[in-house]
């Protein structure tokens, strides 16, 4: 024998969608008590790396720019007249700016690999997932999960 429905006492033949509207509502409340706190997590550890390997990227191609720079200043820049050194500079800022601007393009890419490097895992000793990669359902209903960040 079915129980009548827990939430609009409706008999088991009307089979309204009562409990499952309820389910779906304590799903969503449920995420964003448990997950929103943790997605603010990763997405700053994601940003805070990406903006790094960015920086760390174009400062290290602004640093040859600038050593090359340098370099031709010394072999040529005494002999060479105000308007070629002038120009050689205008071309270091330039190619700083297109090699900025580069590096800016590469976030989407930069910031997936660093999404890519978060990690689940389980309280419980299951095995570690990562976010969408299946497993299934199954287990206890109250099992507590915790995420694990990795920079790999």
């Amino acid at each position: 024998m079915d129980p009548n429905c827990a939430i609009c006492d409706g008999p088991p033949k009307n089979r309204c969608d009562c409990e499952f509207r309820t389910l779906v509502h304590a799903v969503e409340e449920s995420e964003q008590r448990v997950l929103e706190p943790m997605y603010d997590e990763i997405r700053t550890w994601v940003t805070t790396q990406a903006r790094a390997a960015i920086h760390r990227d174009f400062r290290a191609r602004e640093a040859r720019r600038k050593t090359a720079y340098e370099r031709w200043l010394l072999d040529y820049g005494a002999r060479a007249p105000r308007w070629q050194r002038e120009e050689m500079a205008f071309s270091l800022q330039r190619a700083i700016s297109e090699d900025w601007k580069a590096a800016v393009e590469r976030y989407p890419e930069v910031l997936d690999y660093y999404y890519g490097e978060v990690k689940w895992s389980t309280r419980s000793g299951g095995e570690e997932r990562r976010p969408g990669g299946g497993g299934g359902g199954g287990g206890s209903s109250r099992t507590s999960r915790r995420r694990e960040v990795w920079q790999g």
